[in-house]
């Protein structure tokens, strides 16, 4: 299909709790089955290294959650439907894998280069230092923990807007990429926001004995969505109703 306008990102329009209520509105007349749909489709995005089949996964979860929002019924025949995108989805993948090695490594050397200064000192001054020392490498380690789970979650919005960008106006992938990133300066702390919220509910499921997180995804895929529609508006018009009528065809 041929490429649509480019949209423009709005400015200033993410609101984190808002994102959050009308996911959860949206998903909520079929929680368990998008549940199950989210579920199945992290689970194949992560078969194959640098999670790149996330990216036609991501697109197949879009469509249902697009489903929904038309009032249609989300299946599994519309996740696998994100195939027809594996193409551009996999190479903003890849690129977002690079990202993502860019953005570990310093935090990673950072890490290794702090650990043998902190102990070097502690043994310079007889072992008397030992316990700040210790306190010290250990809030390192947690504030590490913290700014990539910060950065993960600000960066989910980011991949999303890319799919929602290659699945609803056909946008080549580094042009969503640059698009969606945009969209991050555009909403910069609305999307810090609900990196931080976001983070929070996959907090909690985590504390559930890890059960919880099957339960908190569709929450949090939603409110990237729904943060994904304030930022980028409604779809090209001749795009409108493509998710129902590609769900009829199958």
């Amino acid at each position: 299909m041929e490429q649509a306008e480019t949209p423009i990102p709005a400015h200033g329009v993410v609101q984190p709790m808002q994102c959050l209520s009308e996911g959860y509105a949206l998903i909520s007349p079929q929680y368990m089955p998008l549940a199950a749909i989210c579920f199945v489709g992290t689970l194949i995005g992560s078969l194959v290294p640098a999670g790149i089949l996330m990216g036609p996964m991501f697109c197949g979860i879009h469509l249902c959650l697009q489903q929904r929002r038309e009032g249609g019924q989300a299946t599994f025949d519309l996740l696998f439907k994100g195939f027809d995108y594996a193409g551009d989805s996999i190479i903003a993948m890849l690129i977002f894998a690079g990202i993502y090695i860019v953005m570990y490594i310093p935090m990673v050397f950072g890490f290794l280069i702090l650990a043998p200064l902190m102990l070097i000192a502690t043994v310079g001054q007889g072992g008397k230092s030992s316990g700040i020392a210790l306190a010290g490498m250990g809030g390192a380690v947690v504030l590490s923990v913290l700014a990539i789970s910060l950065l993960v979650a600000i960066l989910g919005t980011v991949v999303w807007s890319t799919m929602g960008l290659i699945v609803e106006w056909k946008v080549k992938p580094w042009q969503a990429v640059k698009t969606a990133f945009r969209g991050l300066m555009e909403n910069f702390l609305g999307t810090v926001g609900l990196g931080l919220l976001c983070g929070l509910v996959h907090l909690a499921g985590a504390l559930c004995c890890g059960i919880g997180i099957f339960f908190t995804t569709p929450i949090v895929f939603a409110a990237y969505f729904c943060a994904y529609k304030q930022v980028f508006g409604q779809r090209p018009p001749e795009l409108v109703g493509t998710a129902k009528a590609e769900c009829e065809t199958l």
